[in-house]
């Protein structure tokens, strides 16, 4: 009897350990489950077996099995899900730019600014075959004394005063010869024989234009819209006429601007200014009904930074600085003046706006200094004549306004540019209202405007290959600013 009691004692151990030892390994029929089923029929069996051999049979319990704690499994990462891209609106047109940024400075033609840039670039960033038309730098021009005067780079960041307007323009000109640059200007005591007419700039004075131009686009022939002073091309950024205006002078109310288009075409806008402009009566939109019909869209330009940040920046902008002492104007420090413009276009490359913007800075006219290309045949707006009595110098022979300014710079900046493109196209800066009207489907203003070159070349509306911005140095402030350093270094 204690052998039978022993005998089933030892089954039942073995069961116990068998049942572990599935539990453990997994064997069996798959699972925990299936190792729980078996040990119960194996114990069963035990049961069975010791009852057939007759007698009482000791219940023995076996030792509880341990808990079987499952193996850690480190946690398996979800699979990479790559963003969804919504491409822009409008991509492989002129719709994928969304928002447009465009200003004027001040009173520099193309060859006092980027006569050298064909330079630099082969020079200083190692292109091999610049595509900027460089300045003639021994060209020989006769200065107010007959002197024979090259253009020579300044050593200073101001001038003193130069004068562009209508009959100056036209002596400069000199049917064609463009030979009269320093026959025209008003005597200084530090340049009496108007010298600082052939003075240029280089990257040395204005890095970041240099490198602007570099790696955005650019182009050596932009003109100014009339060989003028300010008033005049200014009524043309915004109204693309002077109606026979060729000085200060009075602007019809009916005439329309660029301004009451987008209006008219429920599109919004601002005209920001920089504050140290004597507003209302110093800005130049001031002369337009535009600017009693939508006043609240005449800002200072502290809320163009504001608007870039706050997602509230209008469809169009214009910056205004003349007169702001930041214009670059020849009588303004140039450098100071290139830094605050440095700063309205890297917020604007830094903000949301940049992926589906462009900003387009020029200069309104060549302010009397040297160029050596000749202005453009362009469209009469209209058919009002100059009114010459605004210009009592003027030279009895005048062009209308079918001839242009002399060239002007110009950058534009949008990821959507071609990288480093310069355009040879002729067209003056009412351009940059064509760009405009055709990218809002607005009319043209006038006939000037229709008849402009819409820019579109200079743009690839299917790759935004400067989607992630270039670099672009700080501008510096380290020319002094003396018109004491103004004449040339030929002068006797």
């Amino acid at each position: 009897m204690y052998r039978i009691a022993k005998l089933t004692f030892l089954m039942g151990m073995l069961a116990a350990l068998f049942s572990l030892t599935l539990t453990q390994t997994g064997c069996g029929s798959g699972g925990s489950g299936s190792s729980s089923a078996q040990t119960q029929s194996t114990s069963s069996g035990t049961d069975n077996t010791g009852g057939s051999a007759g007698g009482t049979t000791p219940v023995v319990t076996p030792p509880a099995t341990p808990p079987v704690t499952p193996p850690v499994t480190p946690p398996v990462a979800p699979p990479v899900v790559p963003p969804v891209v919504t491409p822009p609106a409008g991509i492989g047109t002129i719709n994928v730019i969304q928002n447009v940024v465009f200003m004027l400075q001040e009173n520099r033609s193309f060859d006092s600014y980027f006569g050298m840039l064909n330079a630099y670039q082969q020079t200083v960033k190692g292109i091999a075959n610049p595509q900027v038309e460089p300045m003639l730098p021994n060209v020989v021009l006769p200065d107010l004394a007959g002197n024979p005067i090259k253009p020579f780079h300044y050593q200073t960041a101001c001038t003193d005063a130069i004068t562009p307007a209508w009959g100056a323009s036209i002596t400069q000109y000199a049917n064609g010869k463009l030979d009269g640059f320093m026959k025209t200007l008003p005597q200084r005591p530090d340049d009496p024989n108007g010298t600082r007419a052939m003075g240029y700039y280089d990257w040395t004075d204005l890095p970041y234009y240099y490198e602007l131009a570099t790696q955005y686009a650019t182009s050596d022939r932009q003109f100014a819209s009339v060989g003028a002073r300010t008033p005049v091309n200014r009524m043309y950024i915004m109204g693309a006429s002077s109606y026979g205006n060729v000085d200060f002078g009075p602007i019809p109310q009916t005439a329309l601007t660029i301004f009451d288009r987008l209006t008219a075409a429920g599109l919004s806008w601002k005209y920001y200014y920089i504050p140290t402009i004597p507003a209302p009566g110093g800005l130049n939109i001031s002369g337009f009904n535009v600017s009693k019909t939508n006043p609240s869209q005449i800002v200072p330009v502290t809320e163009y930074f504001t608007d870039l940040q706050n997602g509230t920046l209008p469809v169009v902008s214009f910056i205004e600085s003349d007169g702001s002492g930041y214009d670059e104007h020849p009588q303004d420090n140039v450098q100071v003046g290139a830094l605050e413009t440095s700063g309205f276009i890297n917020a604007f490359i830094n903000s949301s706006y940049y992926a589906t913007g462009a900003f387009f800075l020029s200069y309104d006219e060549h302010g009397g200094l040297y160029d050596h290309i000749k202005p453009i045949t362009v469209a009469a707006p209209d058919n009002i004549p100059p009114n010459l009595s605004e210009d009592p110098g003027a030279a009895p022979t005048e062009p209308g306004f079918t001839r242009s300014g002399f060239r002007v710079p110009l950058m534009v900046v949008s990821p959507w540019v071609k990288p480093g493109y310069v355009s040879h196209v002729p067209r003056e800066n009412t351009s940059i209202l064509t760009f405009i009207e055709k990218r809002f489907n607005l009319a043209p203003l006038t006939k000037r405007d229709a008849s402009q070159d819409d820019m579109t070349e200079m743009f690839d509306f299917t790759t935004p290959a400067l989607i992630t911005p270039p670099a672009l140095p700080q501008q510096l402030t380290n020319r002094a600013c003396s018109f004491a350093l103004e004449v040339s270094p030929m002068e006797p």
